[in-house]
């Protein structure tokens, strides 16, 4: 169908959209579908726009009363307009185009404009934007125009040059802006599509994916790019990523080699003075490895008298200590003065420590054997280990320690010893993996899939590798029941409340008939069965253990599910501070802390090293080797095609 001229004409005339002042527009309370207060910084980023672009879209109004119009669609542009005005950019009688429209038809025509109205897809927006600076706008001039920073429009660019492919699946609906913000971090579109299309649907986070694409870089935080510099690494020819999604001083470095040699030469200087000093060797170890250096052993350094200054210094300060101890005693709850009184015991025991510290001194005679190792410390300055022993050199040590005065009481030389006395308590790890095993189960009774392919797994292990040929001969041990046993606290515990909670809603909706219980199943949505299978799976993963070593199918397990305990477990007093020793909780602060903070506790007693231990590690993600996530060893084939790594009861 085709209008003729005058047909065509007709409509134009019949049209009247015409220009009116601004002034003289009011909105209208009756008319108007819209009846929310339009949100400020919306109304001034709409005004930048029209002041930009000018007014795209006409108003639609009725006539009023004593010549006026109001506004019954349109009240956001009418607001950006009077925005302007009152600003000066424009006049007050601005003419504005409007349609006039019945008044019994207004409230329908406002209605089907807000109702009918489709937003553009965020895809089309990012690519929209690209196609801007394309044309040879600035960001700045983008960002302007559309009342956002210069970091959102080149977000909004970034996100238009991730994969084609992934962009599809980003306008299906498969894929989360979060997700595809993560995945936008990196260039290579290969990497992008190689990361999405390997990573479990379950495990599609963005933590996961960043976790992936960044597993061989270096943060821009970490001590040993914080020591060297990233400037310094960047004019060494070093290559960088910056995250456009994360906080804008944010950088990966990419070349960890060429990080760790800058930081070895930059740590030189500070083995030369050890070498100086008489140190039989000096090693130069940027990221101090501790496994590496536990054969060693080590010197003990011995105080010596201090001199009569120093005396006097350490009496002084002491005396002042006590002096504040008193006044802290004698003060109610509510004083004000009480924090005063607790910086100046602080200042005045550092002092002390310091001064006692500085009395320490390095067997003379040994030092020419003993060495040091420099390595960037946690808080990304240059560290030494001194006095360590290394293993080929006890010999000549002990010969030294034989000709020292019969009268030392203390040996200088601390060697370790062939059989050690465990830092856990065999109660204490039956009760950390007895967490670890809540944990996991919790992590599976939300995967349903994971479920299945665990008793996948199981199940091929037992019948393809092991000639178990009674398919339905499955027998499982409920071990969530018994987690409790194994420690006060576990009961009590995020992770095990979790599965709980998911096996009480169970129970209260499978028929109590055991009988009736296969047909009502058979009646159920698949996805409802699958969930039913994970937490019947979920209970039955074992792992509890009196050793701290992992089995391969708990390791494996750990690394299926992504297990990050810290989401399930803090050290608290009842379930881990009250069960080591005083010298194992000085070394927990001390790692997951500071130093100083470590050596504030070590003159406490136990009950209040504990309490103020769990507190200075409130936050901190720290965690006892046994509930670390360890990578699975690949398999070396020794052990044929099927492990049957995991275990169900």
């Amino acid at each position: 169908m085709r209008l003729s001229k005058a047909q065509y004409q007709a409509v134009v005339d019949a049209d009247e959209i015409q220009l009116l002042p601004l002034d003289k527009l009011d909105l209208s309370n009756e008319l108007q579908a819209r009846h929310q207060c339009p949100d400020a910084q919306g109304v001034s980023a709409l005004a930048q726009s029209i002041d930009q672009s000018g007014l795209l879209q006409n108003l639609l109004v009725v006539q009023a009363a004593k010549g006026r119009v109001e506004v019954c669609a349109g009240g956001r542009r009418w607001s950006a307009l009077k925005l302007l005005a009152s600003q000066g950019r424009i006049a007050h009688n601005h003419p504005v185009a409007v349609r006039l429209v019945p008044d019994d038809a207004a409230l329908m025509i406002s209605l089907a404009e807000n109702v009918f109205r489709e937003a553009l897809h965020p895809a089309d927006e990012f690519l929209a934007f690209q196609k801007l600076i394309a044309q040879g706008r600035s960001v700045e001039d983008v960002a302007a125009a559309f009342s956002v920073t210069p970091l959102v429009v080149k977000r909004r660019m970034k996100l238009a040059e991730v994969s084609p492919q992934l962009l599809l699946l980003f306008r299906a609906g498969e894929i989360g802006l979060d997700c595809l913000m993560v995945l936008a971090s990196v260039d290579d579109h290969a990497r992008q599509e190689q990361v999405w299309a390997q990573t479990p649907e379950w495990q599609r986070r963005p933590e996961a994916l960043r976790r992936l694409l960044s597993q061989d870089e270096i943060s821009g935080t970490d001590p040993l790019a914080q020591f060297v510099g990233v400037a310094a690494y960047a004019q060494a020819g070093g290559p960088l990523r910056t995250d456009l999604f994360s906080n804008e001083d944010e950088v990966s470095l990419l070349d960890g080699a060429l990080l760790e040699k800058l930081a070895a030469e930059k740590l030189l200087p500070v083995a030369e003075q050890l070498r100086a000093q008489g140190w039989g060797w000096v090693e130069v170890c940027p990221r101090f490895d501790a496994q590496h250096y536990q054969s060693h052993g080590s010197l003990r350094q011995t105080p010596r008298e201090p001199t009569h200054q120093e005396q006097s210094v350490l009496d002084e300060l002491e005396k002042r200590l006590a002096v504040v101890h008193a006044a802290l005693d004698s003060l109610d709850e509510e004083s004000e003065q009480g924090e005063t009184w607790v910086n100046e015991e602080d200042a005045l025991q550092a002092q002390i420590n310091a001064l006692e510290d500085s009395l320490l001194e390095w067997p003379a005679d040994c030092v020419p054997i003993a060495g040091c190792v420099v390595h960037v410390g946690r808080d990304a300055q240059a560290a030494i280990r001194r006095g360590l022993i290394r293993p080929q050199d006890r010999s000549a040590v002990q010969a030294v320690q034989s000709k020292a005065p019969s009268e030392a009481v203390n040996p200088v030389v601390s060697l370790p010893a062939p059989h050690t006395k465990p830092v856990h308590s065999e109660r204490l790890v039956r009760n950390l993996t007895a967490h670890r095993v809540a944990a996991l189960q919790a992590e599976v009774v939300q995967r349903p899939s994971t479920a299945l392919a665990i008793l996948a797994a199981h199940l091929w292990g037992q019948i393809q590798c092991h000639g178990v040929l009674n398919f339905l001969d499955v027998r499982v041990t409920n071990i969530h029941d018994e987690l409790p046993r194994e420690g006060s606290d576990v009961g009590q515990a995020k992770a095990w409340l979790t599965v709980e909670q998911v096996n009480e809603a169970w129970r209260s909706r499978i028929p109590t008939d055991t009988q009736a219980v296969l047909p009502w199943l058979l009646t159920q949505d698949q996805s409802l069965v699958c969930e039913l299978l994970s937490a019947l799976v979920a209970v039955c993963i074992p792992g509890v253990s009196s050793s701290e070593e992992s089995t391969s199918a708990t390791k494996a397990l750990m690394q299926v599910v992504d297990l990050d305990m810290t989401r399930w477990w803090c050290p608290t007093a009842e379930g881990y501070l009250e069960h080591v020793s005083k010298a194992r909780i000085e070394a927990v602060v001390e790692e997951a802390v500071n130093a100083q903070a470590g050596r504030v506790l070590r003159d406490m007693k136990k009950p209040e090293m504990v309490a103020a231990a769990e507190q200075a590690l409130v936050g901190k993600g720290w965690l006892p080797s046994v509930l670390r996530a360890t990578p699975v060893a690949a398999n070396d084939g020794s052990q044929g095609e099927c492990s049957g790594e995991f275990k169900v009861g």
